[in-house]
């Protein structure tokens, strides 16, 4: 009694962004997943977490990079989730906080 075994071959999709020109192109990815990050606001929410030290730390600088922190992990957890809505929603909240000079 002989087995035929037919051959098959699985394509593995690796999600990210494929977007070579982004700040988190991911060059593993196959399929974009709606992650892909400007390098502009990359560079701003950086900036507005990193400029705070305790030196010259005050309340507004404070609460401006603690709002930038929580929109971008906000951001990155719903990219884990694969939750397109929330991506967008995030990423629109970040170019807000950016945007604005008085936040």
């Amino acid at each position: 009694m002989s087995k035929i075994f037919n051959a098959f071959t699985i394509d593995l999709v690796v999600k990210g962004c494929t977007d070579s020109t982004s700040s988190n192109h991911n060059s593993d990815a196959t399929l974009d997943d709606g992650s892909c990050f400007e390098g502009e606001l990359k560079e701003c929410i950086e900036g507005r977490l990193f400029s705070t030290t305790l030196f010259d730390a005050d309340i507004q600088s404070s609460t401006k990079a603690l709002k930038a922190y929580i929109m971008y992990q906000s951001f990155v957890q719903s990219i884990v989730e694969d939750n397109k809505v929330k991506m967008e929603m995030y990423k629109d909240k970040l170019v807000d906080l950016c945007n604005c000079k008085t936040c």
